[in-house]
């Protein structure tokens, strides 16, 4: 391995003070292999699409957000907000190769962005209602809205269904081959930056009412 002489020096002597050298102890870290792509909703969703991803690697907590915060995605679809980008891995296209690395057969898993996959994908599957508000009006089916003003996807027009499947999905896709490597991504998305506090989403909220009031 490589080593740089680390020896403090003044004036071409040690000046009484001496270090040891340093000596690499691993190789530098590896360039991991990701590619950004334009995924759409549909990706994710889409009969015999969705189901090729495994959405539950052991390292994934369980399903968490409330119904509030799955309708405040949607709206951040609808709306234009960014949502983060999803974070996949492209495992093998041999199941039982999977299985034996990974303990699932799925082609791909879902590292970063299960909640928002989940929640994608319960919209689709009539799990969870809109307003109906939030859609132009070619996008709804007037017989498909509840009393309550709230709609599910099965009560959109074709137009309407077709505007949500093509919303922008960003996604990166890696091709790393063991679980530990997943793991690892993980970790460094999720513990990269500070939580913000619920006493910072209440300041936003209520400056958020103020001006909608």
């Amino acid at each position: 391995g490589g080593q740089f002489d680390t020896t403090p020096t003044r004036d071409g002597a040690t000046g009484g003070l001496s270090a040891e050298p340093w000596t690499r102890q691993s190789e530098p870290l590896p360039q991991l292999s990701m590619n950004s792509m334009r995924f759409t909703a549909m990706n994710f969703t889409e009969q015999g699409i969705g189901e090729k991803y495994d959405l539950n690697p052991p390292y994934q907590r369980g399903a968490v957000w409330t119904d509030e915060q799955r309708r405040d995605l949607i709206r951040s679809l609808l709306s234009g907000v960014p949502i983060g980008t999803v974070v996949t891995n492209k495992r093998s296209y041999n199941t039982a190769e999977n299985i034996r690395v990974f303990g699932s057969p799925q082609i791909y898993s879902v590292i970063d962005g299960k909640q928002r996959i989940e929640t994608i994908q319960a919209f689709t599957r009539d799990e969870l209602s809109t307003p109906a508000d939030w859609w132009e009006d070619r996008a709804l089916d007037p017989s498909g809205v509840s009393s309550d003003g709230t709609v599910k996807f099965s009560g959109l027009t074709d137009y309407g269904q077709i505007t949500f499947n093509m919303l922008p999905i960003p996604t990166e896709v890696a091709q790393v081959r063991s679980l530990r490597a997943e793991a690892e991504i993980f970790r460094l998305i999720n513990t990269g930056g500070t939580d913000q506090t619920d006493e910072d989403i209440a300041r936003a909220a209520s400056i958020e009412g103020a001006r909608n009031g």
